[in-house]
């Protein structure tokens, strides 16, 4: 089955083989309204994500003496939510059924970072990329399938508009380090060989 929810670091079987159906695309309008219902909860756990995990990264990859020193002054995620532009269904050879979905987010920040006195804000970033959820492995009773798994196979895209005293000799280094540091939490998290998965006979 697929291993417990939120694990990370787990195989995913190869993304293109012996697919024994036809590529099928579809409008996600469906997808998109029931995101849109979703969201609220999803922007309440991002909020902590931010204070649990991310946080704690970018301060863990800046400089010695800089460490211990950044603080988060404010943090609105504005209005984030993912739109899925169509989606593919196929199935592959060992029955998985693969569903690869392309989503886009753009957001209206309001964040206010600052590290050894140093300003930085983000005021929008936009998001990228193509999104695969598993459904394996066959069952026989619904909902048919033991568990799902969602990944990346490529990384995606993340552009971020950043805000602050550009002229400041750290702005640049410090800017960096946040980008970098998303893009690796993602990647450390969603894209492959990690994936986020859950077994549903839990």
């Amino acid at each position: 089955g697929a291993a417990g929810a939120g694990s990370a670091g787990g195989k995913v079987p190869p993304r293109g083989g012996a697919a024994v159906s036809t590529d099928v695309e579809q409008d996600a309008v469906w997808l998109n309204s029931l995101v849109e219902i979703l969201w609220p909860r999803v922007d309440k756990y991002l909020k902590i994500l931010v204070e649990d995990r991310i946080k704690p990264a970018i301060n863990e990859a800046l400089p010695q003496a800089m460490r211990g020193s950044i603080t988060i002054e404010r943090l609105s995620l504005g209005q984030a939510t993912p739109h899925f532009s169509s989606f593919k269904i196929r199935q592959r050879s060992d029955e998985a059924i693969i569903l690869d979905l392309k989503v886009d987010i753009s957001s209206n920040l309001d964040v206010k970072i600052k590290a050894m006195q140093i300003p930085l804000g983000i005021r929008a970033f936009t998001f990228h990329g193509t999104l695969t959820v598993c459904l394996r492995p066959p069952a026989s009773k619904p909902p048919f399938f033991g568990g799902l798994e969602i990944y990346f196979i490529n990384p995606p895209d993340l552009d971020i508009d950043f805000t602050g005293a550009a002229n400041v000799v750290d702005f640049q280094m410090l800017k960096g380090i946040v980008h970098d540091t998303l893009i690796q939490l993602v990647s450390n998290a969603m894209v492959v060989p990690a994936r986020i998965a859950h077994d549903l006979a839990e």
